[in-house]
C-alpha cells in the first residue's frame, strides 16, 4: 500500500508557514500582502484565460485573508491609522465581491492590484528601511 503524500506536503507547507509566527509584525504583514497580491494577479490571469474556477479559487483565498485580518487585528489599538487600515481592507473586500458583476473583470482586478500596490511598497520600506 502506497502512503498518501498529501499529508506530508500539507505538513511541510504548515511548517514553512509557521516560520512566520516567529517573525516581527512587519514581516508577517509583508508576507500576507504579497500573498494577496500574488492571488489577485493569478485571478486576473485565470480570468483572461477563461479559467473561472481558478479565478474564483484565488479570489476566495483573498477574501478569506481579508476577513481574517478584519477579525484578528486590533485596529482600535492603532488609533486613527488602524481605522484607516481596517477601512482599506474592507474596501478591497467589497471591490473583490464585485468582480464578476463588473463590465470589465480584468480592469476591475487590475484596479484592486493597483490599490494594493502602494501598501505593499510601504510595508517593504518599513521592513527594509534605507539607512543613510
Amino acid at each position: 500500500m502506497t502512503a498518501n503524500p498529501m499529508p506530508y506536503a500539507k505538513a511541510a507547507s504548515a511548517y514553512r508557514a509557521s516560520a512566520q509566527l516567529n517573525s516581527n509584525p512587519i514581516d508577517v504583514l509583508v508576507a500576507v500582502h504579497d500573498e494577496i497580491h500574488h492571488r489577485l494577479a493569478a485571478a486576473k490571469i485565470a480570468y483572461e484565460q477563461g479559467r473561472l474556477d481558478q479565478m474564483c479559487r484565488h479570489t476566495d483565498a483573498v477574501r478569506r485573508i481579508l476577513v481574517s485580518l478584519d477579525a484578528v487585528l486590533d485596529f482600535a489599538a492603532a488609533g486613527e491609522g488602524g481605522a484607516s487600515l481596517r477601512d482599506f481592507y474592507r474596501r478591497l473586500h467589497r471591490a473583490i465581491n464585485r468582480f464578476l458583476t463588473a463590465s470589465n473583470v480584468s480592469e476591475s482586478v487590475q484596479s484592486v492590484i493597483d490599490t494594493l500596490h502602494p501598501m505593499c511598497v510601504e510595508l517593504r520600506k518599513r521592513k527594509n528601511p534605507v539607512t543613510e
